[in-house]
């Protein structure tokens, strides 16, 4: 224990550091609007802002409020970060006025203003969202900045008094509940929850914290129950945790006897705690970028776990939480295991390194406690009593995932697979068809070295049939031809380019462009957009509040696998694997679905399907 202590000790200084360092930066980065505008030859005007050092994408979004997406629209010059001393145009706002209405805005009628929503006009004006909507022939709420709305029904325009009034009902807040739950359960977003209950924006969501929820706006009521207010889910109502999931192969759902429990976890981070004497913040000329330094390129993991379980200690979830610097070591993970604090864990996530990961597969083998195991795809053996659940996907699931996406949203598409006959390609075609076929997907082969390529395109169909194209080839000089020659045909067919994200990742000169012509779609594990998600958007303001940084790759995951799997602790105990069919909790970066491979292993058969226009991408599944 006394090891235990001392890296805390030694953890408190290392953070303290990291701050003072971040401080350093921040305060390096004062920046200011550029008061230089050009315009281009469409007349489009930008402001040119010259990068100083310790300035990156995410600050000059706040600054110009300005999209990350639109400001690499724009500059296609910029690969992965800017770099100081680069000109980058961003977009001036237009600000179109909307054409004078026949009838004053005060007479019956509100003007849209920039961070308005349907709800919050609602409100304003004591009306329900059904009749905005009827009144304004509208057939959803998603409204536009400056369009003119009627607030007031056409017969009473001339009467001051509001034609319905909006009223609340209680419900109060149960341990597990989150805003993805609350979002989809009531219709309403986070941030109209937090409009009508000002306590969940100081405090967040607590067990017993009583909300309100409007019925005015036509949303979900909440019907009592038992004589107490609970939310009416219909289809997706949560069954009662004691209750048996039907047709799921489990002999029941959780140990509830073992709810209030402290659970011990174990969370594997290769630190280099070592390292920090590296870190120099001396002088801002010695500054560099974190993730220069190897001893802050995991920090991300242990902040945003610790942002996760805080949030579910308000909900009554109660841990103790152990953290070990493995440094990348087998032999300091080994050393880890034999430990008695390790021996008593509930929960092991990391270690991050898969030469580290022999060391924990061993010890927990025979041990009741749960391991996840965030960065391979292979399944560990000799599993005779833990429960291990492997969330990277792999390549047979990508593949998967992108034919579901194919039977769901592109019926009746033509699909063709391009390979030159090397052994790896031949190899990818074998998973790529046993995919295709499980989803019961068809699909035409064409080899490069028969003139497979001529005849896909010859075979190309025209009209409204789409035609999916896989080229399993990661050739750059193939790849390049095949994109320019292809790139032609979209003005007469509809083509959707697929692949793995990783099986191109490597390669410099494609065009983007060409790409974002050709329906480029892939398949990873790893995507967030702040601006789909509602709860990717809180976390990464809560992540900056505390940090004084936007959050990257490993710290969305620490913050992801701690919600996830805490959450499931608190909700049905340690055996919650008899629980994943039910379990409402999403991860932020990637959909999961966990199938059984026996023996206590459990994988994630889901990927992210991504589609790519230009710099802009979106989830489609």
């Amino acid at each position: 224990m006394n090891r235990i202590k001392f890296f805390a000790v030694k953890f408190v200084i290392m953070l303290l550091l990291l701050f003072s360092f971040q401080g350093v930066l921040l305060a390096q980065a004062e920046t200011s609007k550029s008061s230089q505008i050009m315009q281009d030859v469409s007349g489009k005007s930008f402001y040119v802002h010259k990068v100083v050092k310790g300035e990156n994408l995410f600050r000059l979004t706040q600054i110009y409020g300005t999209p990350t997406d639109t400001i690499l629209k724009y500059n296609p010059q910029i690969k992965k970060d800017i770099k100081s001393g680069m000109e980058i145009k961003i977009p001036v706002p237009v600000v179109i006025a909307p054409k004078a209405p026949a009838i004053k805005v005060d007479e019956g009628f509100h003007k849209v203003e920039k961070g308005e929503t349907a709800f919050s006009i609602c409100k304003e004006y004591n009306i329900s969202q059904e009749d905005l909507l009827k009144w304004n022939k509208l057939t959803d709420a998603n409204l536009q900045i400056g369009q003119l709305l009627r607030v007031k029904a056409p017969q009473e325009l001339e009467s001051k008094t509001p034609t319905a009034t909006a009223t609340y009902s209680k419900y109060t807040i149960k341990p597990g509940d989150t805003y993805y739950f609350l979002e989809k359960n009531t219709g309403l977003k986070t941030q109209q929850l937090k409009e009508i209950n000002p306590q969940l924006a100081d405090k967040g969501l607590s067990a017993g914290m009583a909300i309100n929820v409007p019925v005015g706006c036509k949303l979900l009521s909440l019907p009592k129950v038992d004589g107490k207010d609970s939310l009416k889910t219909g289809t997706n109502q949560l069954p009662d945790e004691n209750s048996q999931p039907k047709n799921v192969g489990f002999s029941k759902c959780g140990d509830p006897s073992k709810k209030g429990k402290v659970y011990q976890i174990g969370l594997l981070i290769p630190l280099y705690l070592q390292n920090e004497k590296d870190i120099n913040v001396e002088n801002k000329f010695a500054i560099q970028k974190p993730e220069s330094y190897i001893s802050l390129r995991f920090i991300e993991f242990y902040q945003a776990a610790q942002l996760a379980f805080d949030s579910l200690s308000k909900l009554g979830f109660k841990a103790e939480i152990f953290v070990w610097d493995t440094k990348g070591d087998p032999k300091v993970v080994d050393s880890i295991c034999k430990l008695d604090e390790f021996k008593n864990l509930d929960l092991v996530l990391g270690p991050f390194y898969q030469k580290t990961f022999s060391a924990v597969e061993t010890a927990i083998a025979n041990r009741d406690m749960v391991w996840v195991d965030m960065f391979s795809t292979d399944a560990p053996k000799n599993i005779t009593k833990a429960n291990v659940f492997i969330l990277k996907t792999t390549e047979y699931y990508q593949y998967y995932s992108l034919a579901k996406y194919i039977n769901d949203s592109l019926r009746n598409s033509v699909v063709s697979i391009l390979h030159s006959g090397t052994s790896s390609e031949l190899k990818q075609l074998g998973i790529l068809k046993s995919a295709l076929q499980a989803a019961g997907v068809g699909s035409n082969v064409y080899d490069y070295r028969s003139g497979g390529f001529n005849s896909l395109m010859g075979n190309l169909r025209s009209g409204n049939t789409a035609n999916v194209i896989f080229n399993l080839t990661t050739d750059e000089v193939k790849v390049s031809n095949f994109l320019r020659l292809l790139n032609p045909h979209r003005e007469k067919s509809i083509i959707y380019l697929m692949a793995l994200e990783k099986q191109w990742a490597g390669l410099k000169t494609l065009e983007t462009e060409y790409l974002g012509n050709l329906g480029y779609t892939t398949a990873n594990d790893y995507y967030v957009n702040y601006a789909d998600s509602s709860d990717a958007a809180y976390f990464e303001s809560k992540f900056y509040s505390k940090y004084g940084k936007a959050p990257g790759k490993i710290g969305v995951m620490g913050y992801d696998v701690s919600m996830y799997f805490g959450m499931a602790l608190l909700r049905y105990g340690k055996d919650f694997d008899a629980c994943l069919k039910i379990y409402p909790q999403k991860m932020l970066h990637t959909p999961t679905s966990f199938k059984s491979l026996g023996n206590g292993v459990y994988q994630n058969t889901k990927a992210n399907v991504v589609s790519h226009k230009g710099f802009i991408r979106s989830r489609k599944n």
